[in-house]
């Protein structure tokens, strides 16, 4: 076995897996450092990621209680202008659950290691319903299919399930589970799951049995993805000799979005996981 016991899985390194196992290998297990090759032009995909961090920070700055006339006031860029008005304009708030965790952590004991999630939001009524709330600033262009098959939709609620009941109150049924995705950019039309037992049985057999797999090989045995689709944006892809030349943000389709909007991180230091 190649992973330590005290390995976190989480949503973003079982999608890699997912992706390829290499890139696996190299990101967590080898650590392997590599300059990352960025979409071009460099300046927007940055500033790309920057917008879509500072638009998650004005929604958990509103959500713990500050104005949102002050907040606009501190927005100078066009494009998250648009955004913050499109939430304000149709706030997906008032149709949630008003026990509210934003920026919230979970983690659980998982098939012999630990799985942990963090959620942009978590909307609770206590012993009737749940609600996972996440917010997409990239491509509007949603495939429900696809979206529904991305180990982030996968993960999220069957974690909050198994490691939800201190918020809920009581044991969390997955018929009492729903998950949103909000998109910034294309606000009247979000992607909603309606959880339920049959998929939460079967989300917990798929992911068992992705982490008895990596769990089960050794080093050098992660092999390369068969669809090179993934290496326009890898940081590994002139190491795996997949290309030299970085992907255009033009041509970026929407699984590739998801995953830039993954490298998002939210400072949450103040904010421990709870653990079962």
């Amino acid at each position: 076995m190649s992973l330590p016991p005290d390995f976190l899985f989480s949503q973003s390194n079982l999608q890699d897996f997912v992706d390829c196992p290499r890139r696996f290998e190299l990101r967590y297990i080898l650590k392997q450092p590599w300059p990352a090759l960025q979409p071009e032009p460099v300046l927007e995909w940055e500033q790309s990621l920057l917008q879509g961090l500072r638009f998650h920070q004005l929604i958990l700055q509103y959500l713990i209680g500050m104005p949102a006339e002050v907040l606009t006031q501190t927005i100078y860029d066009h494009k998250l202008q648009r955004w913050w008005n499109n939430f304000l304009a149709d706030n997906p708030l008032g149709e949630l659950p008003s026990e509210r965790y934003p920026e919230f952590t979970l983690s659980s004991p998982f098939a012999g290691f630990r799985l942990i999630a963090k959620y942009d939001l978590i909307a609770v009524a206590p012993g009737k319903r749940i609600v996972i709330v996440d917010w997409k600033t990239g491509s509007p262009r949603t495939n429900p299919n696809s979206l529904r098959e991305r180990i982030q939709s996968r993960l999220y609620p069957l974690l909050l399930v198994k490691a939800g009941h201190h918020i809920n109150h009581g044991v969390v049924n997955p018929e009492q589970v729903e998950m949103i995705y909000w998109f910034a950019e294309k606000p009247s039309a979000p992607f909603c799951i309606q959880y339920n037992q049959t998929e939460y049985l079967k989300d917990r057999e798929y992911i068992t049995t992705l982490i008895t797999k990596i769990a089960s090989l050794q080093l050098g045995k992660f092999e390369l993805t068969p669809d090179d689709r993934h290496c326009a944006f890898c940081n590994y892809q002139t190491l795996c000799n997949r290309g030299k030349q970085p992907g255009n943000l033009e041509d970026l389709e929407e699984e590739s979005y998801q995953e830039l909007e993954d490298k998002i991180q939210i400072d949450i230091d103040q904010i421990g996981a709870i653990q079962f």
